[in-house]
Parts: C-alpha cells; sequence; structure tokens
C-alpha cells in the first residue's frame, strides 16, 4: 500500500488522488521506499566518518613505526668494533621487548647495532656462559642478556637494576636477546 508524500495518509491501489488532501497519486511513495529516503540519506555520511576515524587511527599508530624503519643502518665496521667504542643507543629493556613484540622487522633493523639498557634482574646464570634474565615488557616476560666472554655475571639479587652495553638486540621465538653484553660500572 502506498501513502500521499504531503500529507502522509494512506492510499488505496488504484487511487489517483489522495482522498485526504486531494494531491495526485502519482507523487505517492511507496512505504519502503519512503523509509530508505527519510533516514537512509545519513548513512552514507557516517559510513564515511567512521572510515576516515578508522583510517586516522591506524595512520597515527604507523607514525612509530615510520620512524624505526627511518633509524640508521648500522654499518658492518660496528660488529669489529668493541661495544665501548661506538655510540650506543640508550632505552629500556622493557623498550626493546616491546618493540620486538609490535614490529619484529623495524626493531631487528634498529638494534643490530650497540645499545644500552637498564633493566631489572630476575635471574643469573654462571658458567660458561653466563646470562641474566631480565624483566620484560610485562611482569612475567623476560628478556635474556647474554653476558660477553669473560665477563663474571654481577650480583644476581632479584630486583636489581643494572646498565648494560650489548652488541646488539635480536628476538627467537618471542624470546628477545640482548648479545655480548658487559654490564656499566
Amino acid at each position: 500500500m502506498a501513502f500521499c508524500t504531503r500529507c502522509g495518509a494512506d492510499l488505496p491501489a488504484d487511487a489517483r488522488f489522495c482522498p485526504t488532501c486531494g494531491a495526485a497519486a502519482a507523487d505517492a511513495v511507496a512505504p519502503a521506499k519512503a523509509q530508505r529516503e527519510g533516514r537512509g540519506g545519513l548513512i552514507l555520511p557516517a559510513m564515511i566518518v567512521v572510515a576516515l576515524a578508522i583510517i586516522g587511527i591506524f595512520l597515527w599508530d604507523q607514525r612509530d613505526a615510520a620512524r624505526l624503519i627511518a633509524a640508521p643502518e648500522p654499518t658492518p665496521a660496528t660488529d669489529r668494533r668493541d661495544v665501548r667504542d661506538v655510540q650506543a643507543t640508550r632505552t629500556t629493556v622493557a623498550a626493546i621487548d616491546a618493540a620486538f613484540r609490535d614490529d619484529p622487522a623495524a626493531a631487528s633493523a634498529r638494534y643490530d647495532q650497540p645499545v644500552t639498557a637498564t633493566g631489572t634482574i630476575v635471574s643469573a646464570t654462571g658458567g660458561t656462559n653466563p646470562s641474566l634474565s631480565l624483566e620484560g615488557r610485562t611482569r612475567f616476560n623476560y628478556v635474556a642478556a647474554n653476558l660477553a666472554e669473560g665477563i663474571v655475571p654481577p650480583d644476581p639479587a632479584r630486583g636489581t637494576r643494572i646498565t648494560l652495553t650489548c652488541r646488539r638486540a635480536s628476538a627467537i621465538a618471542g624470546t628477545t636477546i640482548l648479545h655480548a653484553c658487559t654490564p656499566d660500572r
């Protein structure tokens, strides 16, 4: 059944004029079409606003990744020199761990050079391959710090803050590893 577009009265199927206001029935609109025209006019603009908001949020989140990618490329000479001879990036162990979680490729490029990181000791191991377990981005997420040859692990007291200068950082199977580290004294 159709209705009048001028007054909204129901029109019989064979009506040529509205019985209420006298408007021509040719101006009558079917109910489904009227509903679409009435409220449907806001759907497209609303969808455009939502799409723009999503794109804006995505681009805002990507700005840090673009900065990491733009980091200077490490030179092969850095691996041949002693870590202490090169100006190392200063950061925290938690920040390195978060970078490898968020964007492993960018973090691998950024931390493939000397880095100085401060973190909290969870445990230490001695022996032929001494290493430290450090608190990562969350309380129960750990980062392994392999000490350089000839370095004796410092006091392994749990909760001790330590600053390490490491040759590089990498991640294997979701675990962040700091390589050839030397504790700063």
